[in-house]
């Protein structure tokens, strides 16, 4: 089982190499569907609200439970199987076997559940923006309630000569909501500082495990550069606000950074963060992983299909970086009235991580949009 999923990670290495080269040539892409007209955001419209809820409460029970059992069978050392829910002597006895504590089956707290809704029309648009030269056109077109405030753009790399990270900021006054967003790998040259740094240094999160270095510098070269006044300053003027924060590849570790660190210095309560991701590469290790998943109620790593960059870096060698959860898995083309699964374990070989081959192209494609081109093209509607 372990050489299984080493190859398959390492595939999902080297469908990502071929991607960046492919960058300054044509991909060609699936037509964009037209989309349906927006879902309301006010869920007291949807009369099936307390029957969802109702549903919700009684899965998160038999989740309890579940989660119980598993963890008092991890403690003794052996496997608890997920689909029989018995404790097991090895894992060879059953096919999907649960060997660590958070990989134990476990559903987000129903009060803090994912919405579709909110991903797809509202946080997608946010995320686009970052790969337009200013993300106000999205953010007009698409979130008009959603108030650009500033970016910042900086060299993120000190061994490559075009390493460059961008993001920016925002608020939202009917959401009540501070929103930053970050952009992913813009160009083969920070694709290939990611190479190179994917096997080597890692830094200390506090006392609770440890980041990339990679990640981890990048998200400081942003704060220095401006980030944090920018975010400080939209903190002072709107204090009561929640945080949104969201980012594609590169971008979603630093935007799972961002929450860790906002979350470490007191900024905002972990309550008051909403964290959403888009095509997340590992970000951290086991114990980071643990300590998010303890911290923070709303965390969703959404996950196109077969996106290879989730899969990275690899979960090789003693200190194996680990994800924290919750995935949100479309094996789909996501458009809209698709399935999505969310998976009740962290990182172990489920959903997104039981797909063998990788597809480049879907690390761009979220809910049945190119995100780059939708983002240049100021996010229109068809």
């Amino acid at each position: 089982m372990e050489t299984h999923k080493t190859c398959k990670e390492m595939e999902s290495f080297i469908v990502l190499v071929q991607y960046f080269r492919s960058l300054s040539g044509s991909v060609s892409l699936p037509a964009i569907s037209t989309p349906t007209p927006r879902l309301p955001m006010d869920w007291n419209e949807n009369p099936m609200l307390p029957r969802f809820l109702a549903l919700l409460c009684v899965l998160g029970l038999v989740s309890a439970q579940d989660l119980q059992l598993c963890t008092q069978c991890i403690q003794q050392s052996r496997t608890w199987c997920t689909e029989t829910k018995t404790c097991e002597a090895s894992t060879t006895s059953c096919k999907n076997g649960v060997t660590v504590l958070l990989n134990c089956p476990r559903l987000p707290d129903p009060a803090y559940a994912y919405n579709e809704t909110f991903a797809r029309y509202y946080m997608t648009p946010i995320v686009a923006g970052v790969f337009a030269k200013s993300p106000e056109p999205c953010l007009k077109a698409q979130v008009p309630h959603v108030a650009y405030y500033k970016n910042v753009h900086v060299k993120c790399a000190t061994e490559m000569p075009d390493v460059h990270c961008y993001g920016y900021t925002a608020w939202d006054p009917v959401e009540k909501a501070v929103i930053i967003a970050f952009e992913g790998t813009s160009t083969p040259f920070q694709m290939t500082d990611e190479i190179l740094s994917f096997f080597v240094n890692k830094v200390a999160f506090f006392d609770n495990g440890y980041l990339f270095k990679y990640f981890h510098d990048a998200f400081f070269f942003l704060w220095n550069g401006g980030l944090e006044q920018q975010v400080r300053t939209l903190k002072y003027q709107y204090p009561d606000y929640k945080v949104y924060i969201t980012g594609h590849s590169l971008g979603a570790s630093i935007a799972t950074i961002t929450a860790s660190y906002l979350v470490k210095w007191n900024m905002w309560t972990p309550e008051n963060v909403r964290l959403i991701t888009y095509g997340q590469p590992r970000t951290g290790d086991y114990d980071f992983a643990t300590w998010h998943d303890a911290t923070f109620p709303y965390a969703y790593r959404i996950i196109h299909h077969r996106d290879p960059v989730p899969h990275i870096p690899p979960r090789l060698g003693r200190d194996k970086m680990f994800h924290h959860r919750y995935e949100v898995w479309y094996n789909n083309n996501m458009a809209v009235g698709k399935p999505y699964t969310i998976c009740q374990e962290a990182d172990g070989d489920y959903c997104s991580n039981t797909v063998i081959s990788a597809e480049s192209w879907e690390h761009m494609w979220y809910f049945d949009r190119n995100l780059g081109e939708w983002g240049e093209k100021g996010c229109p509607s068809s």
